[in-house]
């Protein structure tokens, strides 16, 4: 057998499903592998290839026509095509955001200052798609934790040691309000499609916005 993974798609009984014979072999029949995928046309009408899965690790033919059919559905409801919007970064959310804004004189440039000073550099350049409830919880967790940039720890009389003041609750909320309006914002014009992970309305998983009280200033 050849030790390179065929390029010829093979045809099954469902539409739009192919697979590859894989130069890897499924452990338990001991025959090529099979690496399932379907095919479809974007909005300009120019046909790709997605690759779903392999056979050995449980996917088969109308597991694929299902993802299939989900992905199709996706295009026609939102004109966006799922694996574009899979590329969609924070950043690319934030900066039309801002654009937006700016241009229609809202207060937008406070609260981006505070998210260009504490979460840019952790979040500005990752996809939408990875941001996930637990991923948020740390980074709340993390910038209350966060020192203010021009406070000195103060002295106390007894340990002539103080503990230098983090951000306040409120800040941390402005910063990941205004992430939550840019993911709206997308949502609403069509540049990303799918559920807003900071929406802060009912279900499991949902975001739980910071709370100001007992937090320090």
């Amino acid at each position: 057998m050849s030790d390179v993974t065929s390029r010829k798609y093979i045809k099954t009984k469902f539409e739009g499903v192919f697979y590859r014979l894989s130069a890897k072999r499924d452990p338990r029949t001991g025959l090529p592998d099979r690496i399932y995928c379907f095919c479809y046309k974007d909005t300009q009408g120019k046909g790709h290839w997605k690759t779903v899965g392999r056979h050995s690790k449980g996917i088969r033919p109308a597991l694929v026509q299902k993802e299939r059919a989900k992905f199709l559905a996706e295009i026609a409801v939102t004109g966006v095509n799922p694996v574009e919007r899979e590329k969609v970064t924070t950043g690319d959310l934030v900066d039309a955001y801002l654009a937006w804004g700016r241009s229609e004189g809202k207060y937008v440039d406070q609260h981006y200052s505070q998210y260009a000073a504490h979460l840019k550099d952790k979040i500005h350049c990752l996809p939408v798609v990875e941001l996930t409830p637990n991923l948020l919880s740390n980074l709340k967790a993390q910038l209350l934790k966060t020192p203010t940039g021009n406070t000195k720890p103060k002295k106390s009389k007894s340990t002539r040691r103080g503990k230098r003041k983090t951000l306040a609750g409120q800040t941390v909320n402005n910063i990941f309000s205004f992430m939550r309006s840019a993911i709206n914002r997308a949502i609403a014009t069509g540049m990303w499609s799918g559920v807003n992970p900071l929406s802060t309305r009912g279900g499991t998983g949902r975001w739980s916005k910071p709370t100001t009280n007992g937090c320090a200033s």
